[in-house]
């Protein structure tokens, strides 16, 4: 749970679309992060020196959470090692850490934000006080020895949670499907918004004849096939080293790796604009080549270099005894066991690259080489705001997506498992 919080503060330090997309930083500066105002700097107002201070602020911040969870990644990776840092520590002081971490963050948010600490104080204790008076109430009934009871109220209990919790999921989803099948008299009027009557595929049309919408999509399709590919084939090398090859500097590459995939991308975007654009590959999709395995490359590695430490070196060891080489080892026996992991990583990197906005709005600004993304970023004039031609983008985007990791979740499953025992 510390590691996911950990990966959730450093991600949110690179959170630039949602905010672009909902308020570009308005009103004033109220919602502009330092990633928006780097941007602002550097590329709209062309100070590189300036945006990339902006970045350089926030370094020390986001070095220190990265030193916390690659020091706790590498000691959970030796066995017995799990409660090092717990021995430290008396039980008071453990007792008290979570309290203490609970009321800093509390006193930072209502620093930063006093209008919302007092809504987000309020709907986060109405959720405390329903889970404590469930779990209260199940301790009591398990004490007097109704046990069906207790099983009955923790089952209920958990029931309404997860229905909440999925409800509040797929609202959204529910909304974009139906909207896309509207008309634009009935997204304006506000008629039958639960349910289009009738149907239409009034959005379909006017978003492949009205916009570049099929060029978004094949440059997306282009961009994000090359890149994994590049992504799967370098991973694949480099993992494969680090686990079987011994080599001086081998560990810590590993950790540098690991510091190079949690590290934000707001950090890279300046300095590889100025590169993108001393070789005069600005507005090509071979910016986005380039540069998407900055981000994707160095996890890819991380994974394969778990699951690689999976698969038996014995078999390794029979092949070059009956005369392979060390590459033939590698492409004869290992890729073929190791397809599982490979698997993921593409998944992984391909969503990736099919999702990626911020490199792509800093580096593209020809209509002809969008992706998606951007693509559809383009598509909103000021306060104008295509509702169902978004809808309809939306869905045709995420389709591709979903049928990937359904047919390859179990793969993906495993590749992940096995990396993360391993690795």
């Amino acid at each position: 749970m510390i590691v996911t919080v950990l990966l959730s503060s450093i991600w949110t330090f690179n959170n630039f679309d949602l905010i672009w997309l909902m308020t570009q930083g308005g009103p004033g500066d109220a919602t502009a992060p330092y990633v928006m105002v780097a941007y602002h700097k550097a590329i709209q107002q062309l100070q590189l020196g300036a945006g990339a201070a902006v970045t350089l602020v926030m370094l020390p911040i986001v070095g220190i959470l990265v030193l916390v969870l690659v020091r706790m990644m590498r000691r959970s990776d030796g066995p017995g090692t799990g409660d090092l840092g717990r021995s430290r520590l008396t039980p008071a002081q453990r007792k008290a850490l979570p309290w203490v971490f609970v009321a800093i963050s509390a006193l930072l948010l209502a620093w930063s934000s006093p209008h919302i600490i007092w809504k987000a104080a309020f709907v986060l204790g109405v959720f405390v006080l329903l889970a404590a008076a469930v779990g209260r109430a199940v301790s009591t009934l398990a004490a007097r020895g109704n046990q069906r009871a207790a099983k009955l109220v923790n089952g209920v209990g958990s029931g309404f949670a997860l229905v909440g919790l999925l409800v509040f999921v797929l609202i959204p989803l529910y909304w974009m499907t139906v909207t896309a099948f509207k008309s634009d008299s009935q997204i304006v009027m506000r008629t039958n918004d639960l349910w289009p009557t009738p149907w239409s595929t009034e959005q379909f049309t006017n978003l492949f004849t009205g916009r570049a919408f099929g060029i978004w999509y094949l440059n997306t399709i282009l961009v994000a096939t090359a890149s994994t590919v590049i992504a799967l084939i370098c991973a694949a090398l480099a993992g494969y080293a680090l686990a079987r090859l011994k080599f001086r500097g081998s560990e810590s590459f590993t950790v540098t790796i690991l510091l190079t995939y949690v590290m934000p991308g707001a950090l890279l975007f300046i300095p590889l604009y100025q590169m993108m654009s001393g070789v005069g590959l600005n507005d090509s999709l071979w910016a986005l080549v380039v540069t998407y395995p900055t981000f994707t490359l160095p996890f890819a590695t991380w994974l394969l270099v778990g699951y690689f430490k999976s698969i038996p070196a014995e078999l390794e060891e029979s092949a070059l005894v009956d005369g392979c080489t060390r590459f033939g080892a590698f492409v004869r026996i290992v890729l073929p066991l190791a397809k599982p992991g490979l698997l993921a990583v593409a998944l992984f990197t391909l969503t990736n690259a099919w999702n990626e906005f911020l490199f792509a709005f800093v580096f593209i600004t020809r209509n002809d080489y969008m992706t998606l993304p951007v693509g559809m970023q383009s598509m909103i004039f000021g306060d104008v705001v295509p509702q169902g031609q978004l809808a309809a983008a939306s869905l045709l985007i995420s389709i591709p997506v979903v049928l990937m990791y359904a047919f390859g979740q179990r793969f993906l499953t495993e590749g992940l498992t096995a990396g993360a025992v391993k690795g």
